[in-house]
């Protein structure tokens, strides 16, 4: 009586395992669709002429691109929120 209880608890649990799954599958799924975007929906800025770049989308920026190329510091910046999410310089090919 005691196995079955327990094997019966165990089946509920990987059904209930199961449809959360695919409801965060899903979830996953309609997310990655809306933010699924086509190049000319990314706007991007240029913000002094030369060195810093913003990428927009409606308006809101995603990522900012900071670059130097001069000989001596020659380096690149992507950041976004604040947060370096790439970063190289000339010495680090």
């Amino acid at each position: 009586m005691m196995t079955q209880d327990f094997n019966e608890q165990a089946n509920c649990l990987h059904q209930r395992f199961a449809i959360t799954q695919r409801e965060l599958d899903q979830y996953i799924e309609q997310q990655s669709l809306q933010l699924a975007l086509s190049a000319d929906q990314i706007e991007l800025n240029d913000i002094d002429g030369f060195y810093v770049v913003e990428a927009t989308i409606n308006k809101t920026i995603i990522v900012t691109i900071l670059s130097n190329t001069c000989e001596t510091s020659s380096y690149w910046v992507v950041e976004s929120n604040g947060v370096d999410i790439f970063r190289r310089n000339r010495n680090s090919v």
